[in-house]
């Protein structure tokens, strides 16, 4: 795998490899931006459940 991707690089004609990275790290940094986002969110709505849960039970 390593080969073809070494061989993908070096015959690139069209874009360089600097915009293949600079794509590369927007792509990770949406990823991370998206999952903290999902994470904060997620966390606030297990915390309203669990409080619904608690004043349920008493």
């Amino acid at each position: 795998m390593i080969p073809k991707l070494s061989d993908f690089f070096k015959n690139d004609v069209g874009v360089s490899q600097v915009e293949y990275l600079v794509l590369l790290g927007l792509m990770i940094g949406g990823v991370i931006v998206s999952v903290s986002l999902a994470t904060a969110a997620l966390s606030q709505s297990f915390g309203s459940w669990a409080q619904f849960f608690l004043y349920l039970r008493v």
